[in-house]
């Protein structure tokens, strides 16, 4: 039976989101701009925390910001 901390869980997009798993997106589908909202529905994760993650992003020598 599951419990309601179970099912809460498993409701919307996913809390988490790494710098290792932005960087994979971006060089995979070689899209010339990214949003944080376009990387966070590719991600499954929510806008604030695809922008938390942007400023170590950012740090990688092959992205560039607008």
């Amino acid at each position: 039976m599951a419990t309601t901390s179970n099912i809460m869980s498993n409701r919307g997009p996913d809390k988490e989101a790494t710098v290792q798993q932005i960087l994979q997106l971006i060089e995979e589908y070689e899209k010339p701009v990214w949003s944080a909202s376009s990387i966070a529905a590719e991600l499954n994760v929510s806008h604030p925390t695809v922008h938390d993650r942007l400023e170590q992003v950012e740090e990688d020598p092959r992205v560039r910001t607008m």
